[in-house]
């Protein structure tokens, strides 16, 4: 079930990670990524991913 943005949320209108463990979901906006002023990433395509990790 998704996560609905409350008033407390810092940011309210970014989207929540929506992907399930093991799977990958197209992320609803452009991804945009500058290094020293110039452009290094520029995507529509962008892919939410959720990875399990051991942890001790």
């Amino acid at each position: 079930m998704p996560v609905i943005a409350t008033v407390e949320d810092p940011v309210s209108d970014y989207p929540k990670a929506i992907a399930m463990v093991d799977r990958t979901e197209a992320v609803p906006r452009r991804i945009r990524a500058f290094l020293a002023g110039e452009p290094v990433l520029d995507t529509t395509r962008a892919r939410y991913a959720s990875l399990v990790t051991a942890t001790r």
